[in-house]
């Protein structure tokens, strides 16, 4: 086995094809954001007229439960977070087909430029139709999980607008108060269809990479973790990366991970190091390697209590299996 020639080719091909993925990501989160804008506006003259009459007078939690605009805005805001339900389900489906039809494509120009350094020939490999590979993929079946947590989506974000509502009345809160905690509660549904939309998109992508690895398993045997060394990469991910797997095994990253797969082939083996995460992080400066851990677990990793293999553990997940998370330092410390 000798080393690729076609090392630095290959990470900015698979930087190129992340940019490409973000960018289709992006415009499905944009039509989210952009609904949900008005979403709010439409809510925001019920949200403040409420928040003015509990400021103004003595109530309860129980006397404003009674109160008229109290349930008008609970249930206007339900009726049109029904509404963004279905269409969180329409851009959730979309972004994960879009994202298996990249997926699949660039695996192969990913190979291509591993084995020839040229991913213009990507033709030459083993093509797999979308359809099968969206078969294969249980998070994207309209009768799961996933779709179960969709249609959940208002309910839940109601109870926290009703929380943020009755909170700020045991508080004791003026009207810009409540009015902001109310907001915030209303924010939540946008945080969790955008968390939902993004790790939909990585994870359709990734296993769309690994069914073309499959599809070509005789010449890609094996993947390697590659993640995106910067600021905001999370330590798990650093741990992970340069790590080979078979290609049987899932590239499982936690919630919007934007780790992606390389593939490994017997003619030239791993495209960077085996440890290229840790030694990454050996050479950042104290500064970033503190924020980077948080204050704790780098007084501990400083002291040598924890080792940075130890910062990747799986975590159950009932839409996608184990996932690959940082640990609590209180894990760590048992």
């Amino acid at each position: 086995m000798t080393d690729n020639p076609n090392t630095q080719s290959i990470i900015d091909l698979a930087l190129q094809y992340r940019a490409a993925l973000d960018k289709q990501d992006l415009a499905a989160l944009n039509r989210l954001i952009g609904a949900y804008k008005d979403i709010s506006k439409s809510l925001q003259g019920s949200i403040d007229a409420l928040s003015l009459e509990i400021a103004s007078g003595e109530y309860t939690r129980t006397t404003v439960i009674r109160l008229g605009r109290y349930k008008d805005l609970l249930t206007q805001a339900e009726e049109q977070l029904r509404d963004f339900q279905g269409l969180l389900s329409t851009e959730v489906r979309a972004a994960g087909g879009n994202a298996v039809v990249l997926g699949e494509s660039q695996a192969r120009g990913l190979l291509s430029a591993t084995l020839t350094g040229n991913p213009g020939i990507a033709g030459q490999f083993q093509k797999l139709p979308a359809a099968a590979i969206e078969s294969l993929l249980g998070f994207l079946d309209p009768a799961g999980p996933l779709y179960g947590r969709i249609k959940s989506l208002a309910p839940v974000t109601v109870d926290a607008i009703s929380q943020a509502i009755l909170d700020g009345v045991t508080k004791g809160l003026g009207s810009k108060a409540i009015a902001r905690s109310i907001t915030n509660g209303l924010g939540m549904g946008l945080t969790d269809a955008l968390r939902m939309t993004r790790t939909v998109t990585n994870y359709a992508y990734r296993e769309a990479n690994r069914a073309s690895y499959l599809a070509n398993g005789e010449i890609t045997p094996q993947w390697q973790w590659f993640a995106q060394l910067d600021g905001n990469c999370c330590m798990s991910c650093v741990s992970q990366h340069g790590s080979i797997h078979p290609v049987t095994e899932t590239l499982n990253d936690h919630h919007n991970g934007r780790c992606t797969m390389l593939p490994v082939t017997p003619l030239f083996g791993p495209t960077i190091p085996v440890n290229a995460g840790g030694a990454w992080f050996d050479e950042q400066g104290e500064a970033v390697q503190r924020q980077m851990m948080g204050r704790g677990m780098f007084d501990a990793w400083e002291k040598g209590r924890i080792d940075l293999s130890q910062l990747s553990v799986e975590k159950p997940n009932d839409v996608y299996g184990p996932m690959k998370v940082v640990p609590s330092l209180k894990d760590l410390l048992k």
